[in-house]
């Protein structure tokens, strides 16, 4: 019998707790073979770049993390500087140019975000034995 208030307590706390354990789960998978990847090319250290030139110092002791951190930030400056020149010279502009400064626009990147969140509420929403027709058609039609 699946009645009662105890049945989505029930299947709401099994849903949030495997959820967590799945993530979790997988974390720590990645998270192992991250580490191994790291272990196996540790003991690696070239001192010279595939043009011949010397390496310094200061970057052959810098932790990986910080490495990463480096440059990641050089990529979002470089990002930045071609998405300056796009915008001052719009002959070069092409079509990949034009898709990756409108994806790459925090206005747009919020509006995809507000949009499936609706569309996850909307989902969310369908049950059996289902809605009066006047509010499945009102979901439908702002569920696109």
């Amino acid at each position: 019998d699946g009645d009662g208030a105890v049945v989505p307590i029930f299947f709401f706390t099994i849903i949030v707790l495997g959820g967590f354990v799945l993530m979790n789960l997988v974390l720590a998978i990645l998270w192992d073979a991250f580490g191994k990847t790291l272990r196996r090319f540790q003991p690696l250290r070239l001192n010279f770049t595939s043009r011949g030139e010397a390496i310094p110092h200061d970057i052959l002791d810098m932790k990986f993390a910080d490495l990463v951190q480096i440059v990641t930030d050089f990529e979002k400056d470089r990002t930045q500087e071609r998405q300056i020149a796009a915008r001052s010279d719009p002959r070069g502009l092409g079509p990949k140019s034009v898709c990756v400064s409108v994806c790459n626009n925090a206005y747009f990147q919020n509006a995809m975000f507000l949009v499936i969140l609706v569309n996850s509420g909307i989902l969310a929403t369908d049950h059996y034995p289902g809605f009066d027709e006047e509010v499945q058609d009102i979901l439908s039609v702002i569920n696109l």
